[in-house]
């Protein structure tokens, strides 16, 4: 048996604890472990103190680790609504769909060469916005909103900045309304 012995095989709790070295630093709680690796808890980067103020790399780590969370919850809610606003926007095509596919999307899927439909499904968001914007898809106000503002989402968080409360707020509320209209 490698990693581990009969008693305690190496998926059990022995080989997650921290080493004795630290050992006290995680007992109080001042290290968590995650993605498999030990990292310094969030709590211990504040100052304390009534004069304490947040310091630049407290800072930079603290937003690092709030785009990180915001890319795995918010990307997939991207995603989703970007599938099925290319399903109802082959609906509001101005063109043939063959020339918006060969016109507007950088790479499309070779598997997809003869089923233009198909391949218009996999339009990115930033693509779809574009043919929007030169008359090759005429969305709806409500649905050129919700595109506006998924590429606007997609972007900052692409460039690993955080969301901040309004922009949050806007996304959520625009996506709740685009799953009323389409249940």
């Amino acid at each position: 048996m490698t990693g581990g012995t009969a008693e305690a095989p190496a998926r059990m709790g022995a080989r997650r604890r921290p080493g004795a070295d630290v050992r006290e630093a995680w007992s109080g709680g001042a290290i968590d472990a995650w993605e498999g690796r030990l990292r310094p808890h969030p709590g211990t980067w504040y100052p304390v103190g009534p004069a304490a103020e947040l310091t630049g790399d407290a800072r930079a780590r603290l937003a690092a680790l709030i785009a990180q969370a915001q890319q795995r919850v918010v990307l997939p809610w991207i995603e989703e609504a970007r599938q099925r606003l290319a399903v109802r926007s082959l609906s509001h095509l101005k063109r043939p769909v063959e020339s918006v596919v060969e016109d507007y999307i950088e790479r499309p899927a070779l598997h997809l060469r003869d089923r233009p439909e198909r391949a218009f499904l996999e339009i990115q968001v930033g693509e779809l916005l574009h043919a929007h914007r030169q008359g090759a898809v005429a969305l709806p106000g409500h649905e050129a909103q919700l595109l506006r503002l998924l590429v606007k989402v997609r972007n900052i968080l692409s460039h690993r900045s955080v969301l901040h409360d309004a922009t949050l707020k806007e996304f959520r509320d625009e996506l709740s309304r685009s799953d009323l209209r389409t249940s």
